[in-house]
């Protein structure tokens, strides 16, 4: 198991993927929506190494 140095958004984040409403792919990006405008989350694929 892999341990965050302190201060860790780790519980932030899975509490913002326990509201996820909706998700969806656009132009190459993956977005997860929360509910009443609480926020998106947006996941871009890491740019290829040479």
């Amino acid at each position: 198991m892999m341990l965050c140095d302190e201060p860790s958004r780790a519980d932030q984040f899975l509490q913002s993927l326990e509201q996820v409403r909706l998700f969806f792919e656009q132009d190459g990006d993956f977005f997860l929506e929360a509910p009443i405008d609480s926020g998106t989350l947006r996941f871009r694929r890491a740019p290829a190494e040479e």
